[in-house]
């Protein structure tokens, strides 16, 4: 009696919170069904499984389209994706802050399903840091729910903060989003806060102008290393072109500013570069790569006014970006014929860079870019 009154005190305690999370299902990891239903977090390395079993996996999802990336990629949303490839299965698997180690978890699930015929890659500078295989917090990451089995998902069933979260949904104190097709969208935060204008003011501009005199003493008349390692590009980029040759993968750089390439001087922007020249090689050997930078686009990355900070810039760029990419706009097609000019630009570039922007003495037109003042004949 004693023992089976144990067991109770012990498995009571396990039960409860286990079912709960089953009905609710707060990522929506399993089901749509429950308190939870659309109805979404900003927590994408928990919901990202959910969107991959929901427009991926499904019986009839095949011929999709996904986009995988970091916060500068969040303001593109479900409808520009959709609108710009013209493709009615287009999915966001977004991650702010996301890894290399955590594209290879999102690619492979979404890749295994047989569904996508064509992947949007964004390569950000994360891909060249010294952590790029490392999850960037420990335990953040629910590597559990990025396989098809049931087996290890306890590791979602009885999580702390799991738990919490479907709490929070059922007491209705969870911050949670209906329009998955946005979701985590910053572009509107930014303008509510003045982000833009802020990051144009004369004294931000004087601050960070400070760092160009040292930069230049160290590093003025030097050139990048093409054979600098880039370790991820065979780790994480190369396995998947080769296991799934029938994909096409359509590779992006996006258009980080100057002043943040400036700061990467060194290791880390030898790093980027390096790993730029080896997609190339790659494009020009695999008809089903391509490669396109946006980072070379003088008129918007030495201009301040279209940034919030030295790497996220407005949303329209998001937009922009996808329709030269669709239209294979050759500005920004990166071979091995460019790419050597490319990098010394680049890095000239970022040595010498002096931050400027256009809308500080203008702050309503900061956060501004209009698409059609950067056509291909500009």
């Amino acid at each position: 009696m004693y023992f089976r009154t144990y067991l109770l005190t012990l498995i009571i305690p396990l039960i409860i919170p286990a079912a709960l999370v089953i009905w609710i299902d707060p990522y929506h990891v399993w089901h749509d069904n429950g308190p939870a239903a659309g109805r979404y977090s900003e927590n994408q390395r928990y919901e990202t499984p959910g969107h991959i079993r929901r427009y991926v996996e499904c019986e009839d999802c095949g011929g999709a389209t996904v986009l995988i990336g970091t916060s500068v990629s969040e303001n593109t949303t479900l409808d520009d994706l959709r609108d710009a490839t013209g493709n009615e299965r287009a999915v966001r698997l977004i991650i702010e802050g996301s890894y290399p180690i955590e594209h290879r978890h999102v690619l492979q699930r979404a890749l295994s399903s047989g569904n996508v015929d064509e992947v949007w890659w964004e390569i950000y500078r994360n891909y060249s840091l010294p952590e790029y295989a490392e999850f960037p917090g420990d335990g953040s990451f629910p590597t559990a729910l990025y396989n098809n089995t049931l087996l290890d998902d306890h590791t979602y069933l009885l999580n702390h903060g799991v738990v919490m979260h479907g709490i929070r949904i059922l007491t209705g104190s969870a911050e949670l989003s209906d329009d998955v097709g946005t979701l985590n969208r910053w572009h509107e935060d930014a303008i509510d806060i003045a982000r833009y204008q802020w990051w144009s003011e004369a004294e931000t501009v004087r601050l960070i102008s400070e760092r160009v005199d040292p930069r230049l003493q160290e590093w003025a008349g030097t050139t990048p290393d093409p054979d600098h390692p880039a370790p991820a590009y065979d780790e994480f980029i190369v396995p998947f072109v080769e296991q799934w040759p029938d994909v096409r993968f359509r590779f992006y750089i996006p258009p980080v500013s100057l002043i943040r390439h400036g700061v990467g001087v060194g290791d880390l922007l030898a790093g980027e570069l390096a790993l730029r020249g080896r997609l190339a090689e790659l494009a020009a050997q695999r008809d089903n790569v391509t490669l396109y930078a946006f980072d070379q686009y003088e008129p918007l990355v030495s201009d301040m006014a279209y940034y919030k900070d030295s790497g996220h810039y407005t949303a329209s760029v998001n937009r922009w970006m996808l329709e030269r990419m669709v239209a294979e706009d050759p500005r920004f097609i990166v071979t091995p014929d460019n790419v050597e000019a490319q990098r010394q630009w680049l890095w000239r570039n970022a040595v010498e860079h002096v931050p400027y922007s256009s809308c500080t003495d203008a702050p309503e037109r900061c956060g501004v870019f209009d698409p059609q003042q950067h056509s291909p004949d500009d």
